[in-house]
């Protein structure tokens, strides 16, 4: 499994991880289907069996992660490409996913391709910090293992899906437990986003 759709290659540009990738599972849903109590309730579960769980939500409209006229925010639109905010509680970056001054074959408007890339990128960014476990809220477009909630095709996720409906909190934390981590976070190109090779105990 790779989650930008492409297979790995001798010319992977994948961002490089020391050692054993985390585990990514995506929640998938209509709105309404109950997909972030599920994630909570997955972040509480495996946090309990003290493991190292990060999260990521896919946000369909475009919001600003701070408020104009604070500092990270002129930071910003002066042109930095992160910023990280520390607080003496909390630590958070912001950073473009509008790749085009770097060279990147996604940057032509494809708002999907970015927002895989981001994806990637954020899941390295976990291995590095040792996550071992990243769930996913949203993204459909990316072939990772997916919890399907509600009365959603499962032909709408380009993932394979693990559970779905209303199974048993037990039975989907089963599910997801049974997910090996990927085996690379593939490239940057985004032209087969439905390839898979996920893979299973």
């Amino acid at each position: 499994m790779n989650l930008t759709g492409h297979d790995r290659s001798e010319t992977d540009d994948s961002p490089s991880t020391d050692g054993r990738l985390p585990t990514v599972v995506g929640v998938a849903g209509p709105s309404g289907a109950g997909k972030t109590t599920l994630v909570e309730r997955l972040v509480d579960a495996f946090a309990a069996e003290g493991r190292r769980v990060a999260t990521v939500k896919s946000i369909h409209h475009a919001i600003e992660p701070d408020d104009p006229g604070t500092d990270t925010h002129r930071h910003r639109t002066a042109g930095a490409a992160a910023t990280v905010g520390i607080t003496p509680r909390h630590a958070f970056e912001i950073s473009s996913h509008d790749l085009r001054s770097t060279g990147d074959t996604e940057a032509t408007g494809d708002a999907d391709a970015r927002k895989r890339t981001a994806l990637r990128d954020a899941v390295a960014r976990f291995a590095a910090a040792g996550h071992d476990l990243v769930v996913v809220e949203g993204f459909t477009e990316v072939p990772i293992p997916t919890v399907l909630r509600g009365d959603a095709d499962p032909e709408s996720v380009a993932g394979e899906v693990i559970a779905e409906g209303d199974e048993p909190f037990d039975a989907v934390r089963e599910a997801v437990r049974a997910v090996d981590p990927p085996k690379s976070l593939g490239r940057a190109d985004p032209t087969e986003p439905n390839a898979t090779d996920t893979q299973h105990r």
